[in-house]
C-alpha cells in the first residue's frame, strides 16, 4: 500500500523536473514547476528551490519572501537559513547575512546532535553543510570555512576540499590550500584540484602574485578548447579563471603560451603587471612566455617599444625588446634582400647574410621566407630560442607548408626532442615534395630513425625525470597518484595485477585502484618483483611510507637506464620495478622551504603492502 498522499508524489515529480530545468540554466521554466509543486504539497524543498530561482535571477528580496515560512518556522532549516544569508549579502545586508549564516550553523549543529530533529531530509545534510561551507566563503569568512570543514562531516567530498582549500589560499596559507585540493580523490574532481595545488605552490614560492579566489563553480572554467587572444579578452577576471590560465601557463606541453601570457597580463589590472614582471625574472619559464609577458607590458605602457626589458633567460639576466612589424606577402625588394643574403650564405660569409636579415627584420617587416633563412642561421649559430621564435611566427602564418614543418622538425630534431621533430615530420605529405625537399625529409628521416634506435632508453630516461620534476604530496591517495602517472606506467601495472585492457583511463585506473586493495593480488605482484625491489618497499615503509628519494637511491641504485615506456620495456631497478607496479610514486615536494624529490607509496597502499610483505620472501641480509 502506497505510504505517500498523492499530493506528495505529484509534488515530488514537479520538483524533479524543476531540478532539472535549474540544472540547464532555464530559471523560469524550473520556478514555475516549483511553484507548482509547492500548492500541490507544502514541501520545504519546493520553496528553498523557489527561493533559490529568485536569487538567481537577481530578485533576492523576493528570495527572502519566498523563505519566509521556512524562516519562522520551528524547525531546522540550515539550506533556508544559508540561502537567506546569500540574499541577504547580495542586498549588502551584512548584519542580516551574519545572522542569517550563524542561524544555518546552530540548525545543522542540531540536527547533527539529534537526528530525529533533522527529520527525514537528514541524507541530504552533507549537501547542506556543504552549502553554508560555500556561503561563509561567499561573506569572506575564510576562518570559519576551515572550522566548519574541520568540525563536520563531509570532509571526504571533494567539494569540501575545494572549499577548505579556497579558504587557505584566501587566508594567505597556500601550501596548506595545496594539501587540501590533494586530499580529493573523486576522479571527475583530482585533475582539476591538481592544476590548484600546482599554482598555489606557485603562489607560495613567488612565482606569482596572490590573488582572492571566490568560491561560486564557474564550468566554463576547465574549458578545453584553444585559449587565443580573442577568448582570453572575453574571460571573466576570476580567480578561478586565473587559476586555470596559470596552471596551463607554467606547463611547458602547452602550445601558444605566448598568447597565454600575453592576455594573462594585458587583461588582469595591475596584478597583471605584477605578473608580467615576475615572469620575466622566472626561472621556471621559457623565452616564449617571457615574450608574451613583455608584449603586454608593452602595450600596457609599463615599457616603450624598442626600449630593453630586464630579463632572466636560461638562469641569465639580460635585455629584451618589444618592436612592431608588418607581416609582409611576396615583396620585390624584400625578396632582392632574401637574395643576397642567400648569395652571401652560399659564398661563406654566414656573419654578413645573419646582419643583413636581421636589419630587414629591425625594419619593421615580417617576410617569411627571410624569417626562414634568418632561423636556419640562428640554429647553425646555436641561438635555437631564436630560431624556434621565428619558425613558430611562420608556422602561424603557413601552418602546412612543408618547408615550414621541415625546419620546425629539424629544429625540434637539433633540440633532443625526437618526439616532436617526429610528430612534424609526420605532418608533410609525401607525394608532390620538390626533390630537393623530398631529400632533406628523407635525410632528417633516417637521422632521426638512427638516433631514436640508439637513444630510446636516453631519451626514456629523460621523459621520466620529467615526470619526477611534477609535484606530489607526502600522503598522496592512490586514485589520484594513478590519475597522475603517464598512461604507459598504469598500462604497465594493470599488466601486472593481471587486469584486462579497458578503452577509458579513468576506468582503468579504477579498476587498478580496487585489484591493488586485494591482499592475494599484492602478494602475487610482490612475489614478481627482486628480493631487492622487496627490500626498497620495506625501507620507504618503515619511514612512514615515504622518504628522499636521494636516500633510496644511495641505498638501492639509481634508476638510469629504467627509460619510461613501461608497458613496453620493463624497467630493471629495484625503485623502477616498484614503480612501474604503481607501488611507489615520484616527486617533488616542499620540504623545510625547499623543493625535494621524494618516493611515497599511496597512503591506502602502506599497510596492505607491510602485511603482504611479511608473507612473500625475506629481508635481505
Amino acid at each position: 500500500m502506497n505510504q505517500y498522499p498523492p499530493e506528495l508524489e505529484k509534488a515530488e515529480e514537479l520538483l524533479e523536473a524543476g531540478r532539472r530545468l535549474l540544472d540547464e540554466g532555464r530559471l523560469a521554466e524550473a520556478e514555475r514547476r516549483f511553484r507548482k509543486a509547492y500548492r500541490c504539497y507544502p514541501h520545504p524543498a519546493a520553496l528553498n528551490n523557489w527561493a533559490l530561482c529568485r536569487h538567481l535571477a537577481g530578485d533576492h528580496r523576493g528570495a527572502l519572501a519566498v523563505l519566509e515560512p521556512l524562516l519562522q518556522g520551528t524547525d531546522p532549516v540550515p539550506y533556508s537559513r544559508a540561502l537567506a544569508a546569500r540574499a541577504y549579502h547580495a542586498l549588502g545586508d551584512t548584519q542580516g547575512a551574519a545572522a542569517a549564516l550563524q542561524a544555518a550553523i546552530r540548525d545543522l549543529d542540531r540536527g547533527l546532535r539529534d537526528p530525529a530533529a533533522a527529520g527525514p531530509a537528514r541524507a541530504s545534510w552533507t549537501e547542506y553543510s556543504l552549502f553554508i561551507k560555500q556561503t561563509a566563503g561567499i561573506l569572506g569568512q575564510h576562518r570559519l570555512v576551515l572550522e566548519l570543514h574541520n568540525r563536520w562531516p563531509g570532509r571526504e567530498e571533494p567539494a569540501a576540499a575545494f572549499y577548505a582549500g579556497a579558504a587557505a589560499f584566501n587566508l594567505g596559507r597556500y601550501e596548506q590550500a595545496a594539501r587540501y585540493w590533494r586530499r580529493a580523490t573523486h576522479p571527475a574532481w583530482s585533475a582539476a584540484l591538481e592544476a590548484l595545488a600546482q599554482v598555489a605552490e606557485l603562489v607560495a614560492l613567488g612565482e606569482v602574485p596572490p590573488f582572492p579566489l571566490e568560491y561560486q563553480e564557474h564550468p566554463s572554467v576547465w574549458r578545453k578548447e584553444p585559449l587565443d587572444e580573442k577568448t582570453l579578452a572575453t574571460l571573466p577576471a576570476s580567480g578561478l579563471v586565473r587559476m586555470r590560465l596559470l596552471a596551463l601557463l607554467f606547463d611547458p606541453r602547452v602550445p601558444d603560451r605566448q598568447v597565454l601570457a600575453r592576455g594573462l597580463v594585458l587583461y588582469t589590472g595591475e596584478w597583471g603587471v605584477n605578473l608580467g614582471r615576475r615572469l620575466l625574472s622566472s626561472n621556471r619559464v621559457d623565452l616564449p612566455v617571457k615574450l608574451g609577458a613583455a608584449q603586454a607590458l608593452v602595450e600596457r605602457g609599463v615599457f616603450r617599444e624598442e626600449e630593453p626589458i630586464p630579463a632572466v633567460v636560461d638562469g641569465r639576466p639580460t635585455t629584451l625588446s618589444v618592436f612592431h612589424v608588418e607581416m609582409k606577402g611576396f615583396d620585390p625588394e624584400l625578396d632582392r634582400v632574401l637574395k643576397e643574403a642567400i648569395r652571401l650564405r652560399d659564398a661563406g660569409d654566414e656573419e654578413a647574410a645573419y646582419r643583413l636579415l636581421l636589419e630587414l627584420e629591425a625594419s619593421g617587416h615580417f617576410y617569411p621566407p627571410a624569417m626562414m633563412t634568418l632561423a636556419n642561421l640562428m640554429r647553425r649559430r646555436g641561438e635555437l630560442d631564436e630560431a624556434q621564435l621565428r619558425l613558430e611566427a611562420v608556422e602561424r602564418f603557413a601552418p602546412d607548408n612543408p618547408a615550414v614543418l621541415l625546419n620546425l622538425a629539424g629544429l625540434w630534431f637539433q633540440r633532443g626532442d625526437l618526439e616532436r621533430a617526429a610528430d612534424y615530420l609526420s605532418r608533410i605529405p609525401r607525394t608532390g615534395l620538390r626533390p630537393d625537399l623530398a631529400a632533406k625529409v628523407a635525410e632528417l628521416e633516417a637521422h632521426l630513425s638512427a638516433e631514436l634506435a640508439v637513444s630510446e632508453v636516453e631519451v626514456g630516461d629523460f621523459w621520466r625525470e620529467e615526470e619526477d620534476e611534477k609535484p606530489i604530496r607526502p600522503d598522496i591517495a592512490l586514485l589520484t597518484a594513478l590519475n597522475r602517472v603517464p598512461v604507459q606506467w598504469l598500462n604497465a601495472a594493470a599488466a601486472a595485477f593481471g587486469l584486462p585492457p579497458v578503452r577509458l583511463r579513468k576506468e582503468r585506473a579504477r579498476r587498478l585502484a580496487e585489484a591493488m586493495g586485494n591482499p592475494e593480488r599484492l602478494r602475487q605482484v610482490l612475489a614478481q618483483v627482486s628480493p631487492e625491489a622487496r627490500e626498497a618497499l620495506r625501507y620507504v615503509l618503515d619511514r612512514g611510507g615515504w622518504c628522499r628519494l636521494s636516500a633510496l637511491t644511495r641505498r638501492f641504485g639509481s634508476q638510469d637506464g629504467d627509460g619510461f615506456w613501461w608497458d613496453k620495456h620493463p624497467p630493471t631497478s629495484p625503485i623502477g620495478q616498484l614503480r612501474a607496479r604503481c607501488l611507489l610514486m615520484v616527486g617533488r615536494a616542499l620540504l623545510n622551504g625547499r623543493r625535494h624529490r621524494i618516493a611515497v607509496v599511496p597512503r591506502e597502499l602502506r599497510a596492505p603492502l607491510a602485511a603482504a610483505l611479511a608473507t612473500v620472501g625475506d629481508p635481505m641480509d
